[in-house]
């Protein structure tokens, strides 16, 4: 995986958004790229995380997106409390999954 020049964080995102982009030349696959995302927001080791195949057949998910594959389509799906969307391009970004939603009680 490969993280853009900023440390994974995109300076003009929120704090609780990460960004990483998944390097197709290493032997890495996908899914562990997601799955090290996920931690550096999480702040978790990756193994402290929901399991991936609880919520996504990792091969699948590795089969959807390759270096082979056309550069079109996301694939969207929550990780231990996380928001996660993959870009064709390698592209993913996870958004801690209550950031889209205001807190407090609703008016």
């Amino acid at each position: 995986m490969v993280e853009d020049g900023v440390g994974g964080r995109d300076p003009s995102a929120p704090a609780d958004e990460y960004h990483a982009m998944h390097d197709w030349s290493d032997d890495e696959p996908l899914s562990f790229s997601v799955v090290r995302a996920v931690s550096m927001l999480a702040g978790k080791e990756p193994e402290a995380l929901q399991p991936l195949y609880e919520v996504i057949d990792p091969d699948a998910l590795d089969s959807l997106f390759t270096d082979k594959a056309g550069r079109n389509g996301t694939l969207s799906f929550s990780l231990d409390g996380y928001d996660v969307t993959i870009h064709a391009d390698g592209s993913i970004v996870v958004e801690r999954a209550d950031a889209n939603y205001p807190s407090g009680p609703s008016p």
